[in-house]
């Protein structure tokens, strides 16, 4: 291995810029939801002020070069003004063969003013407050970059507030100074930026709703700040389960890149005795991926128009179903599609309940049989085989709603909710080439990451960042000869 300064590659090598962040965020294509309370938009505008340290350059082989702790700063002025302030930048990052990059690291912010009387000598006057974060992203061979950039504030205005940037720098040599770099973010209180509200039900307007029912009839009811659905089928007879459901459907575009999750959360007030579960579903034109809430199972079901409903994976076990939230979880993962269920006491919202999972594959998976159906519930219900397939990662509307398992008799069934949120995850899967990925629930107890050239070591610890996103943990760190396999400690 050949190891040298920076600086003797500057022939051949372009520098790394000093702020990053790619992999595309969820896009929601809904005008009527609502970013969560206290979540603000802002743009900001930064300029390269120098780079008191270059960084090192570990070249492995032609093809396998990285940059490691380049110090960069960067002035910012913001519409925020809890955003203007001066940044400094940890870059590390590794070379493609086609002269593009992969870059990341970590920033500290100053919140501050500028005086620019002086635009050659900007001068700085530090205010209460700092941002710390860690950052990702890509830069092209012409030195244009976009990344993102993730930040917890500390005293003073920013303290408790979290913001999420994508930031953009068009070509040109990253030695010049004059070259903006140009930031769109959103700013809010701790865990608020990656909820969306698509109802909070307080206005009891439902005009953005649809109602859907096969047989029988029913209704959506808004009251109380609340939003119930009623489906009445006296005189039907559940055969398929599609007999006895009625739905509230609100149109809403979701969509999901590789590596991504996206929740589906809802408070359930109420469930009435004569109704057998409450549904949470991400759904297209004629199909979709429910999450059933019973009173004995929490349970996954796949339907499509034409081929059927097949029941996916879940529990069949008792679990709290009134006050309580129901979450349900979609995460890309290359071919598959992984199905979350969760459910939280809405007394305290912190108190999982329970939690379940299932894998959509391409193939014709295993499924909840009729047979298993009858023994552990006692309904004579007719559920479908899985069938071939690619999951789908995109639709346009989600649905609540209720289901009565009947045999004509029972009186009408009704759920009731309430706080109808999506919320999105960009958390990056386990990537082997250039890098590996590692990450861990954030929730876990502290791990050290170890890397060595075999399994038998010797181990050596790995001293990449490690930053958090969406609840989990995750560290990438170049391959080598001396670090091809890793482990957690």
């Amino acid at each position: 291995m050949k190891t040298c300064h920076k600086r003797s590659f500057l022939s051949s090598i372009p520098r790394w810029p000093l702020t990053a962040t790619a992999a595309c965020l969820l896009t929601l294509a809904t005008p009527d939801t609502r970013a969560a309370a206290g979540v603000t938009s802002y743009t900001s505008t930064g300029y390269y002020l120098g780079v008191p340290y270059p960084g090192d350059t570990l070249a492995f082989a032609p093809d396998n070069v990285h940059v490691r702790n380049m110090l960069s700063l960067l002035r910012v002025q913001s519409s925020a003004a809890r955003l203007t302030g001066r940044r400094t930048v940890l870059s590390h990052g590794y070379y493609h063969p086609d002269g593009s990059g992969t870059i990341y690291g970590t920033w500290t912010g100053e919140v501050g003013t500028w005086d620019l009387t002086d635009p050659a000598a900007p001068k700085f006057t530090a205010t209460a407050g700092l941002w710390d974060g860690s950052w990702q992203g890509a830069m092209q061979a012409n030195h244009s970059w976009q990344v993102k950039i993730i930040g917890r504030g500390t005293g003073g205005a920013v303290d408790g507030l979290e913001l999420i940037e994508t930031a953009t720098r068009g070509p040109g040599p990253l030695e010049d100074l004059a070259i903006p770099i140009n930031y769109t973010g959103i700013l809010g209180p701790a865990g608020a930026l990656n909820v969306r509200v698509l109802d909070d039900c307080d206005d009891g307007n439902t005009a953005a709703w649809q109602f859907v029912i096969n047989k029988g009839a029913g209704q959506l009811i808004p009251a109380n700040g609340q939003l119930t659905v009623r489906g009445d089928w006296r005189g039907v007879r559940t055969g398929w389960p599609g007999d006895t459901g009625a739905w509230g459907v609100l149109p809403n575009t979701w969509k999901l890149q590789d590596g991504q999750t996206i929740e589906l959360r809802v408070d359930v007030v109420s469930l009435s005795q004569t109704a057998r579960d409450a549904q949470l579903w991400f759904g297209d034109v004629s199909r979709g991926y429910a999450l059933h809430l019973g009173k004995d199972y929490l349970v996954f079901q796949k339907f499509e128009s034409g081929r059927g409903a097949a029941l996916q994976g879940g529990n069949f076990v008792a679990v709290k179903h009134t006050r309580v939230v129901l979450a349900f979880a979609l995460t890309a993962a290359g071919d598959n599609l992984i199905l979350t269920g969760r459910v939280f006491d809405k007394d305290n919202p912190t108190a999982m309940l329970y939690e379940t999972s299932s894998v959509d594959t391409p193939g014709a998976d295993p499924v909840i049989s009729n047979a298993e159906i009858k023994e552990k519930l006692g309904m004579d219900v007719s559920f479908d085989p899985d069938w071939s397939g690619r999951p789908w990662t995109s639709g346009v509307r989600v649905n609540v709603g209720v289901w009565q398992y009947t045999d004509g008799t029972l009186d009408p069934a009704e759920a009731t909710f309430d706080n109808l949120e999506l919320r999105t995850y960009d958390v990056p899967l386990l990537a082997i080439g250039k890098a590996v990925r590692l990450q861990w629930p954030a929730s876990a107890f502290p791990f050290t990451v170890e890397g060595a050239s075999t399994i038998q070591g010797p181990w050596l610890p790995v001293l990449e960042p490690v930053f958090e996103s969406g609840g989990v943990k995750q560290v990438t760190v170049p391959t080598s000869d001396a670090m091809r396999v890793f482990r957690r400690k």
